[in-house]
């Protein structure tokens, strides 16, 4: 492993861990309206550290912890949803095996939104930043002087 790549790989996991803890926490105050019951949130502590292994393990197996977010295109929307896609059938699995009281199974499918929107706004505000237009610096500028342009 590049040891130069390691603080770069420790915020992605922050990242990618409390995007899909917000997701999950948005999809249960969805599903119930603001007011989740005390059941449901002991089912969540039961799914969390399982979920959030698994999550992070779909994530690498699609490749959203390799190559470069400024590079971000259809291919990076795709590894997007194959990630998401593997998180939330770890979230319908997980529930199916280890929650035994009476859960919403269509929280899997709130999950799976919740992560889609969030992975992929945060994707694109980076690109939109990195590029300039949400006020990034964009990295450095160089002045060029260009000869011969005018028939260009």
């Amino acid at each position: 492993m590049n040891l130069r790549k390691v603080p770069r790989t420790l915020v992605l996991t922050a990242g990618y861990v409390a995007l899909i803890h917000v997701a999950a926490g948005l999809s249960l105050l969805l599903r119930y309206d603001g007011r989740v019951p005390p059941e449901a949130l002991a089912a969540w502590a039961r799914v969390a550290p399982a979920f959030t292994l698994l999550s992070l393990l779909g994530f690498w197996a699609m490749g959203l912890y390799h190559g470069l977010w400024h590079y971000a295109g259809t291919a990076t929307v795709f590894q997007i949803v194959r990630g998401v896609t593997l998180s939330g059938l770890a979230w319908a699995a997980l529930v199916a095996l280890l929650v035994h009281e009476p859960f919403p199974r269509g929280i899997a499918v709130l999950v799976w939104a919740w992560e889609l929107v969030l992975l992929g706004g945060v994707r694109l505000a980076w690109r939109l930043w990195r590029e300039r237009v949400l006020g990034g610096s964009g990295g450095r500028t160089v002045p060029t002087l260009v000869i011969g342009a005018h028939h260009a």
